[in-house]
């Protein structure tokens, strides 16, 4: 009996003490912040993913399973190995993305987005670049790694503007 309560104990100590609760985003050089945006969504000002409802509080936008402009992409379909960025929500007018892709470019290079959106919108590939329209600015992001195409993870590192220059 001593022993299983030692063991209960022990498993207590370790479980309790290497939960570590909320995960902070890492800062890279230069003022880029590296950090996971799920499905739930992702407040890229505040840089903070979000894990109830997306589309009732600040988030900028989330990672889905299906293409997320007009129709379908002529080369990745959905329900795939890939996934896309949505921000839908952030226009409220016709409720479409408003997504820039730059392709594989160097993303300390661009300093402005240009707001001519893309209709047909590439999925998250890793070295893929985009700009994307915010609740309350602008966000320039490198896809770094899609982490899970069943539960729509990407790691992204990304600036945040509040106006569509960097």
């Amino acid at each position: 009996m001593k022993k299983l309560l030692c063991i209960a104990a022990l498993f207590s100590v370790v479980y309790f003490t290497s939960c570590s609760g909320d995960v902070e985003p890492e800062t890279s050089e230069k003022g880029f912040i590296i950090d996971t945006v799920g499905h739930f969504g992702y407040d890229f000002s505040a840089a903070k993913m979000d894990t109830s409802y997306w589309e009732t509080n600040m988030n900028d936008g989330g990672v889905i399973g299906w293409h997320s402009g007009r129709g379908t992409h002529p080369q990745y379909p959905s329900y795939s190995q890939y996934v896309w960025f949505r921000n839908s929500q952030i226009d409220t007018v016709h409720y479409e993305c408003q997504i820039k892709n730059y392709g594989t470019t160097d993303i300390t290079k661009i300093r402005s987005i240009n707001t001519n959106w893309d209709t047909i919108i590439n999925p998250l590939i890793p070295g893929h670049v985009f700009g994307a329209r915010c609740k309350d600015g602008y966000v320039l992001f490198e896809v770094v790694e899609v982490t899970d195409t069943l539960m729509w993870e990407a790691v992204l590192k990304f600036k945040f503007s509040p106006t569509n220059n960097f």
